[in-house]
């Protein structure tokens, strides 16, 4: 089995973020304004540095070796007081549909959860983006509800979809402990 491995974000993994983000397949279903440029990117990162409410990460898997990243994520929008944060995934659109994304939103949750002792963890999905609910089902996230005609995204007002996993709920997932096992580099 090879595991994925996770590390902070750093500055060369930008130019792939941005190159993602940019891929017509992802910004499609996710509410990014492109062409995304790599200086704003950069401002982006070096807003994110100090910001303790958040950590975004990449997900790197071993080819020929050396590790490649495949994913990128993070927790973000934390609140220790409320104990819930938001997470996102992000995964190279060259790689889609082969569990990557999965296995790095189990991380994040299981990461979330005994890491920062959160009670619940949610994410956001426009009304595009069926696929990604129904992982997140699969993974036993909750549909929470629908903010409807919530953003502007490509010229129009789309529906904004909110699923939530609670701790209690992450702990009966039959994935939880195998998230446990990823390797981490923080």
């Amino acid at each position: 089995m090879t595991l994925l491995k996770v590390r902070r974000l750093e500055l060369c993994d930008l130019e792939s973020r941005v190159c993602w983000l940019n891929s017509p397949d992802v910004y499609r279903r996710m509410t990014v304004t492109v062409p995304l440029s790599l200086e704003e990117t950069k401002r982006w990162y070096v807003g994110t540095l100090l910001n303790t409410s958040r950590h975004d990460l990449a997900f790197s898997l071993e080819d020929s070796g050396s590790l490649r990243v495949v994913a990128m994520g993070g927790v973000t929008d934390i609140s220790l007081t409320h104990r819930h944060a938001e997470i996102y995934i992000l995964v190279d659109p060259c790689l889609t549909g082969k569990g990557i994304g999965g296995k790095a939103v189990q991380w994040l949750c299981t990461w979330a959860f005994v890491s920062l002792g959160l009670k619940r963890v949610y994410l956001h999905t426009t009304g595009q983006n069926e696929p990604a609910r129904r992982l997140y089902d699969r993974l036993g996230f909750v549909r929470e509800g629908i903010l409807r005609s919530h953003l502007w995204h490509q010229g129009r007002h789309v529906d904004r979809h909110v699923q939530g996993l609670l701790r209690e709920e992450w702990a009966r997932q039959t994935w939880y402990q195998e998230s446990l096992q990823m390797e981490i580099e923080l």
